[in-house]
This record gives C-alpha cells, structure tokens and sequence, in this order.
C-alpha cells in the first residue's frame, strides 16, 4: 500500500475518533453508536496494519485483553 493510501486511510481513521472524542467532550456521556464506532476503527486498524490476537502453543486465541501482535510475530 503507498504511503499516501496509508496516510488518507489514517486521516480517515483519526476523524472517526475525533468524532467520538468531541461526543465525550460535549456530553460527558457515552452512546452506543460512538461504542459501535470505536470497534470498527479497531477492526479497521487491525485490518489495514496486520495486527492479529496471540495465540497459545495450541493455537488458540489468548485472553481478550492481551496485547494484540504483528501478524508477522506470530506467523513466525
């Protein structure tokens, strides 16, 4: 991917957060939508960098809260 797909794809991303952002400034609440939004941009992230789960000696996906890798790492 080029530098300046990467960097619009980045642009993207940062402007859906700052959506969210302002909501959490401007209302001191949180809605599910903004919730619902926050998930896809950590797909979007996880899909455009390669980011993956750990998994296991047998396979499995680690804990949910375990920090995500470089598909690359674990690939390896």
């Amino acid at each position: 991917m080029s530098s300046l797909k990467v960097r619009l794809k980045m642009l993207e991303v940062h402007n859906k957060l700052q959506d969210v952002t302002d909501t959490f400034a401007e209302t001191q609440d949180i809605w599910m939508s903004d919730l619902w939004k926050l998930s896809e941009l950590k797909n979007e992230l996880a899909k455009e960098f390669k980011f993956k789960a750990p998994k296991d000696s047998e396979g499995r996906i680690m804990s949910r809260y375990a920090d995500w890798i470089l598909k690359e790492k674990d690939d390896a």
